[in-house]
């Protein structure tokens, strides 16, 4: 239960906090690849947050990263947020695509412990999406309780992949 207040936190925190985006330009080699989605996918988003401490203004910049390796309909690679504590969450991602649709479970540590979360994202030509809403502890992954009810929260935009 702790995970997934956590997760909607954290999620609603992010929708929250003004961001600055840093995105490389689209090209006609990323708008083929995205045809069939063969290949590599990478997206970020970086959150600067500015405030005042005692007179002195801080900003601090948060992260979030997504990259993903299709093949065929299997979807893997990585899903990261970043704040100024360090690494929040780091985790593994492992599903399958059906047409801009990417649905599969995101396995990560946290206080020691192994924790999965279902995660679903819609992915276009200049960004990805990520599916939120509420979501339950069942045989060990937090899945979500009806995607019917849930809407994508956050939109990361496309960068090149290194």
């Amino acid at each position: 239960m702790k995970t997934t207040l956590f997760t909607l936190v954290l999620s609603f925190s992010l929708l929250m906090i003004s961001c600055k985006k840093e995105t490389k330009a689209i090209t006609n080699d990323t708008i083929e690849t995205l045809k069939n989605n063969e290949g590599n996918h990478c997206f970020l988003y970086i959150m600067e947050n500015t405030y005042e401490v005692e007179g002195k203004k801080i900003t601090d910049k948060d992260y979030i990263s997504i990259n993903l390796k299709i093949e065929n309909s299997n979807v893997n690679g990585s899903y990261k947020v970043t704040s100024k504590e360090g690494i929040v969450s780091d985790g593994d991602f492992s599903g399958s695509i059906e047409k801009n649709i990417i649905t599969g479970i995101q396995t990560y540590k946290s206080n020691g412990k192994v924790l999965k979360d279902e995660m679903v994202f819609k992915m276009d030509s200049i960004q990805i999406s990520i599916l939120g809403g509420e979501k339950k502890l069942i045989d060990g992954v937090n899945m979500f309780v009806d995607k019917s009810k849930s809407d994508y929260m956050m939109q990361l935009p496309r960068v090149e992949c290194k």
